[in-house]
């Protein structure tokens, strides 16, 4: 049964990092993207009233649009990848938990005994 779990965890360890590093580079291209919305969001609180004076206010409202959709977009595949994780993760204990339950029926069905630990001596 221990053989089973390790088997197990190491799927999961295996999967997890897989996910990992396939998201390592959307985080960072997410701090670029936030680096960014901070830059374009600065911008604007400070220069309302250059930007009013120019008749630029679509052009702004353009750009802050831009910054904010790719941030989000890039945030809600990092965050998916993350949560078929979670996911990934619970199916593989359940079918763990079945099989325990599985193998531990079998056994009681033939008669053999389960015991924890090491065998009594007779």
């Amino acid at each position: 049964m221990g053989l089973i779990l390790l088997a197990v965890l190491a799927v999961i360890t295996i999967i997890a990092l897989f996910i990992m590093r396939s998201t390592s580079p959307l985080f960072r291209k997410l701090q670029k993207l936030l680096d960014r919305m901070s830059t374009v969001l600065l911008e604007n609180i400070t220069g309302v009233r250059v930007v009013r004076a120019f008749n630029k206010e679509d052009h702004e409202q353009k750009r802050m649009d831009t910054a904010f959709t790719g941030y989000a977009d890039t945030s809600i595949k990092a965050n998916r990848m993350f949560a078929s994780l979670d996911g990934i993760s619970f199916f593989a204990i359940n079918i763990f938990v079945i099989l325990v339950y599985s193998f531990s029926g079998f056994r009681v069905t033939a008669g053999a005994s389960l015991s924890t630990g090491s065998p009594r001596p007779n």
